[in-house]
């Protein structure tokens, strides 16, 4: 029998529904004649209890919501697989919401109430806050890849300052002459969106690998793109045209992209300008998206360790919702990546 309900239940066992509910949810004390005919009509109709109903009664949902900005970027569609997988090993569902305004989506899942807390990638808005800013702080709410400004969510992602300062070190590396003698305007770091804390992280790495090799201010280059590959390649088309590609310049031009996708576009912006990738310019990114190994040359990278990030977000929010989650002034929790090089800056294939 399909759709039973209590009532049905109560009618072939011959009891109030009343007495049904208290033996299905073991509120009160039910006489054993009656609670043996109650759970023989259960075996007997085939009843199966609403997991909504159950957890509305439990004041849980069981779900946790996972809220992002876009999935344009592949690393984010890769994200929201890993937290799936985490999720489920809790026996809890993933509730999927992509807004441009990620702490309102937020606050409406608490609201509905859909979920128990809410994992989130993307900021501000929600009028911009300062006014709901404790309001969002009681909510079990963990942050993955980016800060929100006013906001002091706990905070899971990757090692952005030292993620940078590696891949620049290495792109560094590839040039056969010493930082003072590079040529001007012959290394470009093509950055993130503004206000974005990762951008930020990856500028502070950038800036300190330059210093650490002494490279003189005329020769770094810098420019925001919005993380999609047409802004690499719209930056880097740029920057060639305003550079006399006719000079010969005694090392490789050198660029940095805050993402793949970007740096993805600067390889075909450098390439349509004749260049040679990792002869004539070497060109490195950031996320170690699996797409790095398939695009020509491929392209060197520092891999995020997707898995241990979403892991530890899913784990620390499960504590937040216990009301568990360990008492620290540190909310950030940032794991080391991988620098993976290939053909981009002239490594194996």
């Amino acid at each position: 029998m399909t759709n039973v309900a209590i009532r049905d239940i109560a009618k072939y066992a011959g009891v109030s529904p009343a007495t049904v509910s208290r033996v299905l949810n073991g509120s009160k004390p039910v006489a054993d004649n009656l609670r043996q005919r109650v759970e023989d009509a259960v075996t007997k109709l085939d009843y199966r209890p609403s997991r909504v109903a159950r957890n509305l009664r439990r004041s849980r949902t069981e779900s946790i919501g996972f809220v992002l900005d876009s999935i344009q970027n592949p690393f984010f569609p890769t994200l929201i697989e890993q937290v799936t997988e985490v999720a489920e090993r809790h026996n809890l569902a993933v509730n999927i919401t992509i807004s441009h305004d990620p702490l309102k989506a937020a606050r409406e899942l608490f609201q509905a109430p859909l979920v128990d807390g809410v994992l989130l990638v993307g900021g501000a808005s929600e009028a911009d806050m300062p006014e709901h800013a404790e309001k969002f702080e009681r909510m079990p709410i963990v942050a993955i890849d980016r800060a929100i400004d006013g906001l002091n969510f706990p905070r899971f992602s990757a090692t952005n300052e030292k993620g940078a300062f590696e891949v620049v070190s290495h792109l560094l590396e590839c040039v056969s002459v010493i930082g003072p003698k590079l040529a001007p305007r012959s290394f470009l770091h093509i950055r993130g969106p503004k206000n974005l804390s990762i951008t930020d992280h990856r500028r502070v790495g950038t800036e300190k690998a330059l210093s650490d090799s002494n490279v003189s201010e005329d020769v770094f280059v810098t420019e925001h793109g919005d993380f999609t590959s047409q802004s690499g390649f719209d930056v880097v088309s740029t920057y060639l045209k305003n550079s006399d590609l006719s000079l010969r310049l005694p090392h490789p031009r050198l660029i940095f992209a805050d993402n793949d996708l970007m740096a993805i576009g600067a390889i075909k912006a450098a390439e349509m300008a004749g260049l040679t990738i990792g002869r004539d310019v070497m060109i490195a990114g950031f996320d170690g998206l699996e797409l790095c190994t398939w695009v020509h040359p491929s392209l060197t990278s520092y891999r995020q360790p997707i898995r241990e990030i979403t892991n530890a977000a899913v784990e620390y929010l499960i504590t937040m919702i216990d009301n568990s989650a360990p008492q620290s002034p540190n909310r950030d929790f940032e794991f080391p990546g991988e620098l993976i090089v290939r053909s981009s800056t002239g490594g194996i294939q």
